[in-house]
């Protein structure tokens, strides 16, 4: 019987070949992906020894109110892919010096995370006051004169006399601008470009409109980071920036990634809060042809069904990002993965990058075995008298780093909307604008407040003014437009636990009568609603519920 044109064995497997091609050419980038921001240059060679520069001026409590640059470096310090790269780091503000020294991640890598605890906004040894971009390029070129590659974050421009361009002569730079937009939008960013460009780096503007929050702009810093591993590498990554998470325990919608023809793929998932939980919640392998090779359990072969392989994977968990790296298997083509919120108090929008790998990363080594003792001669000599023994030294425990806490935590389900007068002058019955205010004692284990989320319905010509009273005295205050989810980020206030404490929020707009804020629960506590408009919006005093936030601060 004659063959069918075009329909021999060997033009199958032709087409099947171009397809796999093209797919692992398109599946990168399909359905909302994006390549990375920066391209690998022509004759790149992969960075072993980087410095990481880390600007913890005051001014950080404002860009960075989350402490997202902490989370960043320790995601880079824990991927698999990375433990045998040299790592040091500096701190600076008005001046700078090291926040650890060099050395091999993985044999070093719980003494670096501890440090990233001092990450916390006071400069270098307490030199917090200005940014001196000298001062920091100065201090990494000392303590790591050999590094062939620099991570520089900041988040404003050199302001302690005029810059001397202290990053001329040194390794590829990769720059990260907190609140700083594009090169185009003013001369702090144009510097930060400026740097980036002549030392064969990219530039990172996280403030990418103009008038991306602080908050928005945190959210993307995990991200990049692993955007900049990636380049170290002389690689760059896929991403997927639409994952929703809605509901606790619901996975969401399959993210598929090629690995195109590699050895294996490492996948990232990033997400803000601390508050959350996120996992991996299936990866399944595909063939050319769409069909489920492998998964994570595997299965065996049955009665119409093929076997399943059981995937081998390499996996590490941080407090705002999962990484695992995916071997792939034999016809593998394509990766699916799902991810769910298995703790998750407020809605998350997770960030999922992968990249494809040359090679699977070699288990951490097994602890050293000592060897067997030798046996005795026939006619041992009589043993010489011993000496004493030198006094081994106290163990040396690497303090722990500060931990996240909630004084007050009370962003459970609303049970009512409270009308507050905007404050709008082209309404004059929406003058004064209003107030709402919610007092709670501060509990034990509780050293200082920094940051409020507040539920206030989303309008951005309406602008809260919050304030944070302790003990009956304003110690700190903050602005930021009515978003839903509003985040305040205030200068860390020290407190004791029997504190009282208040948060107040006034407001001001430029259009409408009304806003609403909400309360929840029954936190204890006083919740006060205060209007004197000609509106009518009510006034409210009440302890029996309390305003729908969250005020967070460190336990140290």
């Amino acid at each position: 019987m004659d063959r069918v044109p075009g329909h021999s064995v060997r033009g199958r497997r032709l087409r099947g070949a171009l397809v796999g091609i093209l797919l692992a050419a398109a599946l990168p980038l399909a359905g909302g992906g994006a390549a990375s921001a920066a391209a690998v240059p022509v004759g790149c060679v992969a960075a072993g020894d980087v410095a990481v520069i880390v600007d913890d001026s005051g001014s950080m409590a404002r860009s960075d109110p989350l402490g997202l640059r902490r989370r960043a470096t320790e995601l880079l310090l824990t991927k698999p892919t990375g433990q045998q790269r040299t790592v040091g780091a500096v701190e600076f503000g008005e001046d700078a010096g090291s926040l650890f020294a060099p050395a091999q991640v993985g044999g070093a890598r719980g003494s670096m995370l501890a440090a990233l605890g001092a990450l916390d906004d006071d400069g270098w040894l307490g030199s917090g006051g200005s940014t001196d971009y000298d001062a920091a390029f100065a201090a990494a070129a000392e303590q790591q004169p050999a590094a062939d590659a620099r991570i520089f974050l900041t988040d404003g421009g050199h302001n302690d006399g005029a810059y001397l361009d202290g990053h001329v002569g040194g390794p590829r730079t990769y720059v990260v601008g907190l609140g700083i937009g594009p090169a185009r939008t003013g001369s702090d960013a144009a510097t930060l470009e400026r740097i980036a460009r002549e030392t064969g780096g990219a530039y990172f503007p996280l403030d990418r409109t103009g008038r991306d929050g602080a908050a928005l702009q945190a959210s993307r810093l995990q991200s990049v980071f692993n955007e900049i591993d990636a380049l170290l590498d002389c690689t760059t990554v896929a991403t997927r920036r639409t994952v929703a998470l809605r509901r606790q325990g619901r996975s969401s919608r399959p993210l598929t990634f090629s690995f195109g023809g590699r050895a294996a793929i490492e996948l990232v998932t990033s997400w803000v809060s601390d508050r959350a939980t996120i996992d991996v919640a299936s990866i399944v392998v595909c063939d050319r042809r769409g069909r489920v090779i492998a998964d994570l359990r595997g299965r065996k072969a049955r009665r119409g069904r093929p076997r399943r392989i059981k995937l081998t994977v390499r996996k590490v968990r941080g407090g705002t990002y999962v990484t695992v790296v995916v071997r792939r298997p034999r016809r593998g083509v394509t990766v699916k993965v799902r991810v769910k919120g298995t703790r998750l108090p407020r809605r998350e929008r997770p960030t999922v990058q992968a990249r494809p790998l040359d090679d699977f990363p070699a288990a951490p080594p097994p602890a050293a075995t000592p060897a067997p003792a030798p046996a005795p001669p026939a006619d041992p000599a009589p043993p010489a008298a011993p000496e004493p023994p030198a006094p081994e030294p106290p163990p040396v425990t690497p303090p722990r780093p500060p931990r996240r806490v909630d004084p007050y935590d009370n962003y459970g389900p609303a049970n009512a909307g409270r009308a507050i007068c905007r404050g709008n002058p082209g309404r004059p019955e929406s003058m004064p604008g209003g107030t709402v205010s919610q007092t709670f004692a501060v509990p034990a284990g509780v050293a200082s407040i920094d940051r409020a989320l507040v539920q206030i319905d989303p309008d951005d010509r309406v602008t809260a003014h919050a304030t944070l009273h302790v003990n009956g005295h304003q110690r700190a205050a903050a602005t930021a437009a009515a978003a839903g989810d509003t985040t305040f980020a205030f200068a860390a206030i020290p407190v004791r636990a029997g504190d009282t404490a208040m948060l107040r929020i006034a407001f001001t707009a430029t259009f409408g009568k009304i806003v609403t804020v909400y309360t929840a629960g029954a936190p204890g506590g006083t919740f006060v609603a205060s209007n004197s408009c000609p509106d009518g919006a009510p006034n409210v005093t009440t302890g029996a519920t309390g305003l729908r936030a969250v005020v967070s601060g460190w336990d140290r």
